[in-house]
């Protein structure tokens, strides 16, 4: 039996993040833009899925949608997502 290595193969995939992994980086990078303790995020997507924020809350992310998108997008690169909505996903 032949061993065949597939390290090379598996490289490819080591810039893949779980979901959770990319829900736990957009909150980092949006500790300091938002005022909010509990924040409770999903990430589907191309999308950032914001609930159960008060209406002040929300109106503040709207407010700061650009920059907070352009903070995501300097640190995700191209995993970015490039889409704010206040629904449940």
């Amino acid at each position: 039996m032949v061993f065949v290595r597939v390290e090379n193969f598996l490289s490819k995939f080591k810039k893949l993040e779980t979901k959770e992994g990319r829900e736990n980086k957009v909150c980092e990078i949006l500790k300091g833009s938002i005022p909010a303790d509990g924040l409770k995020i999903a990430v589907r997507k191309k999308t950032i899925y914001f609930y159960d924020l008060s209406p002040a809350a929300k109106s503040e992310i709207f407010f700061k949608k650009e920059e907070i998108l352009e903070k995501v997008k300097k640190v995700m690169k191209e995993a970015a997502p490039n889409e704010i909505s206040f629904r449940k996903p």
